[in-house]
């Protein structure tokens, strides 16, 4: 059961005494040989481990939804060339730092998982199993907040 191989081992004997149950031995084995099995354990609870962990970035970014706000910032600086001073204001994502970082781990965890459930899928069908993508995953399916045109 589960993810675990079975292993048949047939032993047979050259002397022409035990020539008839070597033969059915063989038989035997040859039927053993032809079985497949198509145990999913493992598949079942690494799909469940990624349904859980789905459900966890989808809370997590609608915390963000809710947490996260656009910040205006008003600079002074002063101009080099004519010694004037002059406003700048830009516009930031603040208050949900520490959930964007959380969010980021757990796509990449379902990342990982998600390339061990496609490689073990490819081995039970005996294709090579794709690569599992490393590096940052993506956060542009997360929707960020407009900036506020009425306080710029």
């Amino acid at each position: 059961g589960g993810d675990s191989k079975t292993v048949l081992l047939v032993a047979a004997a050259q002397e022409h005494a035990h020539a008839a149950e070597t033969v059915q031995s063989l038989r035997f084995g040859e039927r053993c040989a032809s079985v497949e099995t198509r145990a999913r354990v493992g598949a079942n609870a690494l799909a469940g481990m990624i349904a859980a962990l789905s459900e966890r970035i989808a809370a997590v970014e609608e915390e963000i939804k809710t947490t996260e706000q656009w910040e205006t910032v008003r600079t002074v600086r002063r101009d080099e060339f004519d010694g004037r001073d002059e406003v700048v204001l830009s516009s930031r994502l603040v208050g949900a730092e520490d959930l964007r970082l959380d969010l980021e781990t757990m796509l990449a965890e379902r990342n990982f998982l998600s390339g061990r459930a496609a490689a073990q899928t490819a081995s039970n069908k005996k294709v090579a199993a794709p690569a599992v993508r490393t590096g940052r995953p993506d956060l542009a399916h997360v929707p960020m907040p407009a900036t506020p045109a009425d306080e710029i």
